[in-house]
C-alpha cells in the first residue's frame, strides 16, 4: 500500500533523493463525460495510466517502473516516486508532457489536469493520508490560481502571515484576487485581522468596489471566508 511505499521510499533514498507524492485530477471531467459519453471518457482515464506507465509508448517518455501510479477514484490519480532533489521540477514537468500525449477519444481539445505535490524530507515521519492531504490542498490552491498546472504544497499558502506590513500587504493582495485555500474557515480570526488591515489601509479601494459591485454589494471579506 501507499503507506508502506512512502516509508520504503523515505528510508531507501540516497542523501540527494527525496520522496514525492503527486495528486491530480482531470479538468472539467464531468463536461468531458457529458460530451463524449461515459465509455469514451473512461478510455481517457485508462490511457492516462497506460501513458504514465509506458504501455504502448515508444521511447522513454513515461515514468520509471519504480514510480507507482494509482487511479484513486473517478478521475483522481496519485503518483509516488523517489526523485533527486534537484530533479523534482523536471519530474513534474515530465508528468505534464506525458498527459499531453493522452488520447482525445472524440474531444476537440487536449486533456488537461490540475494537481499538487508534496516533497517529503528524508527521515520525516509522515503517513500516506497526511501526504495526500498536502498534495490535495496544493491542487485546490492551484485551481484557484489557474487550472492546467501543478503546485508544490507550502504552509505559507495556507496560513496568513501577519508579522509585517509587507506580509499583510501580500495577503491583502491575495484576498482581493481570491488566492488562498478554500479550507481556511478555521483561520477566520486571522483572516478577520487581515481584513481589518485591508479595509483600513485604503490601498485596494478600487478593487474592493469592483468586487462588491460584482457580488451585489456584499462585503468582500464576508464573501471570501464564508
Amino acid at each position: 500500500n501507499f503507506n508502506d511505499d512512502l516509508k520504503s521510499l523515505n528510508e531507501s533514498g540516497e542523501k540527494d533523493e527525496t520522496a514525492v507524492l503527486v495528486f491530480f485530477d482531470v479538468d472539467s471531467f464531468k463536461q468531458i463525460n457529458d460530451t463524449i459519453g461515459h465509455d469514451s471518457a473512461d478510455k481517457i482515464l485508462i490511457d492516462i495510466v497506460h501513458k504514465l506507465q509506458g504501455k504502448g509508448v515508444k521511447g522513454d517518455e513515461h515514468l520509471r517502473a519504480s514510480d507507482r501510479v494509482c487511479r484513486r477514484s473517478g478521475d483522481e490519480f496519485i503518483i509516488s516516486a523517489l526523485v533527486k532533489k534537484e530533479d523534482v521540477a523536471n519530474f513534474i514537468a515530465k508528468i505534464q508532457r506525458i498527459i499531453a500525449t493522452v488520447g482525445h477519444f472524440g474531444l476537440k481539445d487536449p486533456i488537461k489536469v490540475t494537481g499538487g505535490f508534496t516533497v517529503i524530507a528524508k527521515g520525516e515521519e509522515i503517513n500516506f493520508e497526511t501526504a495526500r492531504e498536502r498534495a490535495d490542498k496544493a491542487a485546490i490552491y492551484q485551481k484557484v490560481l489557474g487550472r492546467g498546472n501543478f503546485r508544490e504544497y507550502s504552509e505559507k499558502d495556507l496560513v496568513p502571515d501577519l508579522s509585517s506590513e509587507k506580509s499583510i500587504e501580500d495577503w491583502a493582495n491575495r484576498i482581493v484576487r481570491g488566492e488562498f485555500y478554500r479550507e481556511i474557515s478555521d483561520l477566520e480570526n486571522q483572516i478577520g485581522r487581515l481584513a481589518r488591515a485591508l479595509n483600513d489601509s485604503g490601498l485596494y479601494a478600487a478593487e474592493k468596489a469592483e468586487y462588491e459591485k460584482q457580488k451585489s454589494g456584499k462585503n468582500i471579506i464576508e464573501q471570501l471566508i464564508r
